[in-house]
């Protein structure tokens, strides 16, 4: 019942919707890309997507998106639904900082880490952003 925000800067979000419903129902995604599943399995996968376009998930597939338009984006949608209790970022190195010249990458990956923790301080959510080392 609690809302979930999930904002994937590196993939489309019908591909996120295609690989949870394939997790969710246990069928290969390669089988629904490709479009070979069983009349059996479509049936699934037609109740899995009616369940999962009844959760109280958004999913924001913006490639481009720096800390002050995540902050804005957030407190939009909690302001919407309350209760937003968890935002989910894919990933965070996609992620851009203020535009300080000549800045290192590991600074401005610092920077927009301390602006999540603020996000979900402000907002008492729960925040996970993703990374690659």
């Amino acid at each position: 019942g609690n809302g979930v925000a999930f904002f994937s800067l590196e993939m489309p979000a019908y591909q996120l919707i295609n690989r949870l419903a394939s997790s969710y129902c246990s069928i290969e995604l390669k089988k629904i890309r490709a479009g070979t599943t069983t009349e059996q399995e479509e049936k699934l996968l037609l109740q899995t997507f009616q369940k999962l376009k009844n959760l109280n998930l958004v999913i924001d597939d913006s490639a481009v998106m720096g800390i002050f338009e995540l902050k804005s984006k957030v407190r939009f949608l909690k302001r919407r639904n309350p209760q937003l209790k968890c935002v989910v970022i894919d990933y965070l190195q996609l992620m851009s900082g203020t535009q300080v010249k000549d800045r290192p990458r590991h600074e401005e990956i610092a920077e927009i880490s301390r602006g999540l923790k603020a996000i979900a301080r402000e907002l008492e959510i729960t925040l996970i952003a993703l990374a690659d080392k």
